[in-house]
């Protein structure tokens, strides 16, 4: 799925409507223009970023994701006026719905490519069956989606209005083109469901929430939802891993798939392979991180490994280590006190965009997260985190309320507040 951010979307234009300050402390103008050529969650800063064009230069804006104003996710729409796919378009109003496509849109077989930008109205999947049985194609939300009861395999993106400000909520898939030979690679690999585990923690990134991913061969079959739905229970008590293509990636594959290319390259890896290697496919925005850092976890040295890499000042080496104390089992009883030592080194600086956060809070909170997950609960954590919480009461109050959560939780004790569960 290519990202969205409120109602900005990349390969658009757009008008700067209020001034504002990046996370950067680039000062932008109203009435400045560009094209958005791609956004994305930069998940170590904690900034949503977004790429654009003015006058043939390219430039990268960064937003806080804890700014409490400015521009934001929620707020986008203050800020920045959208246009269409032409850097002099002038920005025409929130679009209505799209029609429901023409059936001849929705017949393509399972290698057959759509042409671009054909509209699919609310599903993903160009075909006519029950919408129930449609399921991603390896990775949740990358974009390519197949129908588990004719096989039709479509990539495609979301367009859409969230409707928060014009009250007309709405949202349709439409087709991005790939080559054959780009559709023929992504056909054969399993098709994916996630079921999250209910969480009582704050919203995580990606790949610290505990779900479990159900793979369904590429070639199954099922002609109803409840066959659909009996499938899957049978696969998850199995929990067996299906075959996956031993081919390589093709050189045309969309950016946007690249995750499909790392989830074959950690394929491709041993407990042997060059550690550098393996540490990057490990890191949590790696599509390929839980098979990578299954191989870490096998190695004779795994626990000097973490170690090296949760103390790393590299961001990819810290996430790779945060990615392997999260999956490690049996719990090593040194780990506590390795965590406790790298907490009581991360500076408490305050951050320059007046957000009320530290600089490092992006790292204390996956810390956190791995500290409720394994259930560290020793005396000398509780004493370090009640210490920190106290260093943290007039510097950073959501750090402060996380450490709240996560004393909890070691104590057994309920939640504050019941929450949903967290989602990638």
């Amino acid at each position: 799925m290519a990202c969205t951010i409120d109602h900005l979307r990349p390969d658009h234009a757009v008008r700067v409507i209020c001034d504002f300050t990046d996370a950067r402390g680039k000062l932008h103008r109203a009435g400045e223009t560009g094209i958005i050529r791609q956004m994305g969650l930069d998940t170590t800063e904690r900034e949503i970023w977004i790429d654009w064009e003015q006058t043939g230069a390219s430039s990268r804006l960064h937003f806080s994701l804890g700014s409490t104003s400015g521009p934001r996710n929620g707020h986008m729409r203050e800020y920045f006026e959208l246009g269409g796919n032409e850097p002099s378009a002038e920005p025409p109003p929130s679009p209505p719905p799209p029609p429901p496509p023409p059936k001849s849109a929705r017949a393509h077989a399972a290698r057959e490519p759509l042409p671009a930008e054909t509209r699919l109205g609310e599903v993903a999947v160009a075909c006519d069956c029950d919408p129930a049985l449609h399921r991603a194609v390896l990775i949740e939300y990358a974009g390519v989606n197949a129908c588990m009861r004719c096989g039709t395999v479509t990539c495609s993106r979301v367009i859409g209005d969230d409707g928060r400000h014009t009250g007309n909520a709405w949202h349709a898939y439409v087709s991005v083109a790939v080559p054959p030979t780009v559709l023929d690679w992504l056909a054969p690999w399993p098709r994916v469901a996630a079921r999250p585990h209910l969480s009582t923690r704050w919203p995580t990134i990606a790949g610290l929430e505990r779900r479990d991913l159900i793979y369904l061969p590429a070639d199954a079959r099922c002609e109803t939802a409840e066959a659909l739905a009996a499938l899957e229970a049978d696969c998850r008590a199995r929990r067996q891993r299906p075959g996956f293509p031993k081919a390589e990636p093709p050189d045309d594959l969309p950016r946007q798939m690249a995750g499909f290319a790392q989830f074959w390259a950690a394929l491709q890896l041993t407990p042997q392979s060059d550690l550098a290697q393996v540490m990057a496919l490990a890191q949590l925005q790696s599509a390929g991180s839980a098979i990578a850092v299954e191989h870490l976890l096998h190695r004779a040295d795994a626990f000097d490994v973490m170690v090296t890499a949760l103390s790393s000042p590299d961001p990819t080496w810290q996430s790779a280590g945060i990615a392997m104390a999260w999956e490690s089992r049996p719990v090593d009883p040194r780990l506590a006190d390795v965590l406790i030592d790298i907490m009581s080194r991360l500076p408490l600086a305050a951050r320059p965009d007046g957000s009320g956060r530290i600089t490092q809070y992006g790292r204390f909170e996956d810390l956190f997260v791995v500290i409720a997950e394994l259930k560290l609960a020793t005396p000398e954590m509780i004493a370090a985190l009640k210490n920190l919480q106290r260093r943290l009461v007039r510097l950073d109050v959501d750090l402060v309320s996380a450490i709240t959560s996560v004393l909890r939780e070691l104590h057994g004790e309920p939640p504050t507040q019941p929450r949903g569960p967290w989602l990638p």
